[in-house]
């Protein structure tokens, strides 16, 4: 067993990792990078353990201690189920524990795992040869335990441990970063949390004292009583008592308005009221426009000009003017009992507007007053009424609008749901089934329908996830119906209410079919695009409003875009496997065709060089002219047939490189050796500038000698006579540059990243002068990529083009790597 302290024990990561190969340090960067995408701490061990075991082939997994002081396995790639669940390192036990203890690494071999006897079953049941085990420390803080097997005894040498360290500190590093993220947001909660109650606390207070400094003394215990109400029974149940008392009356009652906002107003009973309990609510109500006996004419002159009104012509009962105009008898006749002498009708309104009428009758009179005392309230009396019927409809109003704001918060929820429902699966029937879900929870109706147009049929479908309730219609909506309401709808781009489903013949059969009688219809817009029509049905009469219309409206406006976009989801998807298609028969017909041509021109060649030769009879300079001509365009066919196998090769991910120690300077040498000749005697200059010695890279030299081939052919192609062209290489640390610079006519800057595309050339007259097939730059991009390097161009028109790549230096400590 060895022990690897220094190299495994955690400490605050450098930003530096001595001896790691670039080729390592890039693929730590792009880990730290990927890690930043995760907030959660299983995610983060997933990523790390995964990119560990690809680039060791190793199984590994993280263990972090629990409550009962026992490291347990909390991440993994490649542990049996049975191993995870049965392996556990006690903190400070045996080998293993004591490890974590002390913040020391070590490597156990198969001969020596009867050294960690609790583990000893479990790990040569998983067949490895060796194990590691290293504490991840950060600044002294032990976050847990790294765990790593082989099924190779002697696989954890030092060299591997060493290559593990970067792993190790990104991942102690993202570790940390995720407990403190956790606190950090723990803290912002509960900073939140205080932050609001205090506020909500503030307010409160503020408010209780501003009413209690307006407030009159007389006032203060009803005003108190109705501010602290959280619902309307309750104010009601709390204020009538005291108002009864304060103002010395047998009865108090209240009539609110219960009609939507929008709609004709309705006056209906509200409990408790004339002294009958709470339970006593049944619902019963007459509208304001109503011709009844003369109380109810004094309540609704009091509702509708806002003016106190009184009832002095008793005995009546309010109970039976009500029954007189439903027909029926309201509470079972229990109202009927109750005798108004005389009564005071003060009309509950704020700057909104009334809100109904607050009822006060027959006063009790004081012992001593004379059968000729008036049973009308003296002025002050009046002025406190009043102060107290604009506190009991304020406080009517912010009960109302705080119900308001609770189903403006369902409906944002809803709207909320709805969104994110094409974020979970852009597929059009999960989307509309998980919004019919969403719509029917909101507004608790019994049908909500989809109808999507069809263009092909110029029909409105009702789609088959898009309906809840009973099974969808098999009858299309056309368009061309004028009497179809739904097709109305869709035609005006307007919403629309049908209160009665049965008056209309066109949705009789919706409302037999599915039990409904009203229904709001709303038109799915894209842009002033319709696209279909969303209805919603509920089996009771007139029950949709303005408040409706618009939630519906918002559903519609925001379901349109989703059903447009899952729409556009399908073409594209569908566009995106036709256009894999297409590229795969592409790649597999230029791999066979470059095949089928290279059997071909290789036997011409031969037969022409044989000719040329003058092996198979003398020929004259004519002919040798004709066959040197057809010579040059075999040599072409022969190159654009490599370029193609070469670009077949790439697309296909076939393409394989062999790195070893190269001398780029070498090559460079070489290749201006092979190309000065040929070069200067088009009349253009080769210079070679290497001044100092260059240092080797890590490379596939066939194919660096490719790339270069490629950039010194291009650059003579562009340059004219009495040109230069300039090689060079640079020591840049990490990385060597090696640079191709030619005095021709340059390339634009639109076209500078184009031209590594394949098959792409600058639209030119030169360009189709000297010809090519817009390949070599694709293939030389390709291949310095694979290298882990990067091609580029410096260019301005006129002025010339630099061409420049770099390839990752050699460094003696990767000799072993590669």
């Amino acid at each position: 067993m060895s022990t690897l302290t220094a190299l495994l024990k955690m400490e605050p990561p450098p930003l530096d990792f001595p001896g790691a190969s670039p080729k390592n340090l890039e693929r730590l960067l792009m880990i730290s990078q990927g890690m930043t995408h995760y907030r959660d701490l299983d995610q983060v061990l997933g990523y790390l353990l995964s990119a560990i075991r690809e680039s060791y082939g190793v199984d590994c997994g993280v263990l972090m201690l629990e409550d009962e002081q026992v490291y347990r396995i909390r991440s993994h790639r490649g542990f049996s189920p049975s191993f995870v669940t049965r392996f556990t390192v006690p903190l400070g036990q045996g080998v293993l524990g004591r490890s974590a203890t002390t913040g020391q690494g070590l490597v156990i071999a198969r001969s020596q795992f009867s050294q960690a006897p609790d583990s000893e079953h479990l790990f040569k049941a998983s067949g490895w040869g060796s194990v590691l085990v290293a504490p991840i420390m950060l600044q002294s803080h032990n976050l847990g335990l790294f765990l790593a097997a082989s099924p190779d005894e002697n696989f954890f040498s030092p060299e591997v441990s060493e290559s593990l360290r970067p792993y190790l500190q990104v991942l102690s590093v993202g570790m940390r970063n995720i407990e403190m993220m956790d606190t950090m947001e723990k803290f912002n909660r509960r900073l939140t949390s205080e932050v609001t109650s205090t506020t909500q606390e503030l307010t409160q207070t503020n408010a209780r004292l501003i009413r209690r400094v307006r407030e009159l003394k007389a006032l203060y215990e009803i005003t108190l009583s109705a501010s602290m109400q959280a619902n309307l029974e309750d104010l009601l149940d709390s204020v009538a008592p005291k108002i009864a008392d304060f103002f010395n009356v047998e009865h108090v009652g209240f009539l609110i308005n219960t009609a939507p906002k929008g709609r004709r107003p309705e006056l209906s009973l509200g409990f408790p009221s004339f002294g009958l309990p709470r339970g006593d609510n049944e619902t019963f109500g007459f509208p304001t426009d109503a011709e009844g006996g003369p109380l109810l004419s004094s309540i609704i002159s009091a509702f509708t000009n806002a003016e106190i009104r009184y009832f002095s012509g008793g005995p009546a009962s309010l109970g039976r003017e009500l029954a007189n105009l439903s027909g029926q008898p309201v509470l079972g006749g229990k109202l009927d009992k109750i005798i108004i002498r005389s009564m005071v009708a003060a009309p509950l309104k704020t700057a909104q507007g009334a809100h109904g009428v607050l009822l006060l009758s027959n006063p009790i009179r004081d012992a001593g007053t004379g059968p000729e005392a008036s049973d009308k309230l003296r002025d002050e009396d009046l002025r406190t009424l009043t102060l107290v019927a604009i506190r009991i409809a304020t406080a009517i109003e912010n009960a109302d609008l705080e119900g308001q704001n609770r189903k403006r918060l369902t409906d944002l929820s809803a709207l909320q749901e709805i969104n994110e429902s094409f974020y979970a699966t852009p597929i059009l029937e999960f989307i509309l089934a998980k919004i019919v879900r969403v719509v029917n929870k909101t507004f608790k109706c019994e049908l909500c329908d989809f109808l999507l147009l069809e263009p092909a049929s110029a029909e409105l479908m009702s789609f088959p996830a898009s309906v809840s309730g009973a099974s969808p219609s098999s009858d299309p909506n056309f368009l061309r119906d004028p009497k179809n309401v739904s097709s109305q709808v869709f035609a005006d781009k307007k919403s629309r209410i049908v209160e009665n489903v049965h008056e209309d013949f066109s949705l009789s059969r919706l409302g037999l079919e599915h039990k409904i009688r009203s229904l709001l219809l709303v038109p799915l817009k894209v842009e002033q695009e319709v696209i279909g029509v969303l209805r919603l049905g509920s089996s009771e009469e007139g029950v949709f409003g303005e408040d409706h219309v618009r939630l519906a409206e918002l559903i519609a406006d925001r379901s349109a875009v989703i059903v447009h976009n899952a729409r556009l989801y399908e073409k594209i998807i569908a566009a995106n496997r036709e256009l894999e298609r297409l590229n795969s028969v592409k790649t597999e017909f230029v791999s066979m065709v470059s095949h089928e041509l290279r059997t071909p021109v290789t036997a011409i060649k031969g037969f022409v060089d044989v000719v040329l030769s003058e092996d198979a009879g003398p020929i004259n300079e004519q002919q040798k002219r004709f066959l040197n001509i057809a010579h040059n365009s075999i040599e072409r066919l022969s190159l654009l047939i490599l370029d193609l196998l070469d670009i077949s090769r790439i697309e296909s991910g076939q393409m394989k490189i062999i790195l070893q120690p190269v001398s780029i300077e070498k090559v460079i040498q070489d290749a201006h050796v092979t190309y000065r000749s040929g070069i200067e005697t088009k009349n253009i200059s080769f210079e070679l500038h290497m001044d100092k010695k260059i240092p080797m890279v890590v490379a596939d030299e066939s194919r660096v000698k490719q790339v270069i081939d490629n950039l010194i052919s291009n650059a003579t192609k562009f340059t004219p006579a009495g040109g230069t062209i300039k090689m060079s290489a640079d020591d840049l640390g990490d990385f060597v540059l090696v640079s191709v610079a030619d005095s021709g006519v340059g390339i634009k800057k639109d076209d500078q990243e184009k031209i590594f595309s394949m098959f792409y050339q600058v639209d030119s007259s030169l360009t189709r002068k000297v010809g090519g097939t817009g390949l070599g730059l694709a293939i030389s991009k390709s291949i310095i990529e694979m290298h882990g390097g990067r091609i580029w161009v410096e260019s301005e028109p006129g002025r010339g083009s630099t061409f420049r790549f770099l390839l990752p230096r050699h460094r003696e400590q990767q000799a072993e790597v590669v």
